[in-house]
């Protein structure tokens, strides 16, 4: 049985999560999670922030004219 993916962010005082849709691809919680985390960071009022991910095909797509999700743009 598919429980779903999901897609989490921590920070240093908190760790948000994220259940999305069960069809949702890996690419698109990786994608969704990176989202959320820009967000988060964009709301706190630090001067620096750094984002991980390990997900090369995300970071491919977003430097991509074209990528085939609306999540990127």
């Amino acid at each position: 049985q598919n429980s779903g993916t999901s897609a989490a962010v921590a920070t240093e005082d908190e760790t948000y999560k994220f259940r999305l849709p069960s069809a949702a691809s890996n690419f698109t919680a990786e994608v969704f999670g990176l989202l959320k985390a820009v967000q988060i960071s964009s709301n706190n009022l630090q001067n620096q922030h750094i984002i991980f991910t390990d997900s090369i095909s995300v970071i491919i797509a977003t430097q991509q004219q074209y990528h085939g999700t609306g999540l990127i743009q």
